[in-house]
């Protein structure tokens, strides 16, 4: 799948048709681009005129290669190797009506999805426009996924962009449990194993002689709040999402996409995706 812009797909249409019809008026002489009288089988050599059509051809070769409009596509390759050869007003018309034509045969077996101007900002936004400056900085390899559970949201894919910030969180959990210095476990399963080691180490079970560091009086209301709200997604979404227990409507997404926003930006004021805290 890949993006067009309608208007350009339109404009194309509308400037071939404001072509053909002029054309077909045989009253050239009067439009204003046209300082003479010219008839059906003389060349196209009006500098303004070509000028024009090879404007219309690359508006309409915008979206016409994307989608794989072959017949289009060689259409205007010939159209332009016939107006550098030199082409008749008549041979012109015929293209451009072959041309629309074309357009209409070939896009009839397309489908188009059509998104609302918000759907549209949120589908083309980049993930530093959605998501913040501070989250992308700190953890810049969750960009992808960030940037997926947009476009899922913007096509009504509530579940999937859902899916897709669950990832994003248990790897924010993996940095967490990272900047703890907590040495690693046998096996680590993911966000489960994540949320138990640090469980461990907020309760004092992880110590051998001096559980926490120097600075952990300072540290401690921060890690408290941040693992507290990991484990309430944990419990409420990411498990029921990757086990299939849910699903979750547009508005739903919504709702977790903000908190997942609020999640983010309140670890990356201290905490970057390869553990490092900072005060």
């Amino acid at each position: 799948m890949f993006e067009v812009q309608i208007n350009s797909f339109v404009r194309g249409i509308r400037d071939c048709l404001g072509v053909v019809v002029c054309l077909h008026s045989a009253d050239l002489a009067r439009r204003p681009n046209f300082d003479y009288t010219v008839t059906a089988n003389d060349k196209v050599q009006h500098h303004g005129l070509k000028a024009s059509i090879l404007q219309v051809l690359d508006s309409i070769e915008e979206f016409a290669r994307p989608m794989d409009l072959i017949v289009c596509c060689g259409r205007i390759d010939s159209m332009r190797t016939s107006l550098d050869r030199g082409m008749t007003y008549a041979e012109l018309n015929e293209h451009l009506q072959t041309l629309i034509f074309d357009l209409v045969l070939e896009t009839s077996n397309k489908r188009f999805l059509y998104l609302e101007p918000s759907e549209a900002r949120l589908f083309s936004s980049n993930t530093l426009a959605v998501f913040g400056q501070e989250s992308c900085t700190a953890f810049p390899s969750l960009t992808g996924e960030l940037a997926e559970s947009a476009k899922c949201l913007a096509l009504g894919r509530g579940t999937a962009s859902v899916f897709h910030l669950m990832r994003s969180l248990e790897s924010l959990t993996g940095s967490v449990w990272k900047s703890l210095d907590i040495p690693p476990p046998a096996r680590i399963d993911g966000w489960g194993t994540y949320k138990k080691e640090i469980d461990d180490y907020l309760a004092g079970k992880k110590a051998t002689s001096s559980p926490f560091p120097v600075d952990w009086n300072s540290k401690k209301p921060f890690y408290q709040e941040v693992h507290a709200q990991l484990s309430s997604v944990y419990v409420a979404w990411r498990n029921p999402t990757m086990h299939m227990e849910r699903t979750y409507t547009v508005d739903h997404a919504k709702e977790i996409m903000e908190a997942t926003k609020g999640l983010l930006r309140a670890v990356a004021l201290h905490i970057d995706e390869q553990g490092t805290y900072t005060p």
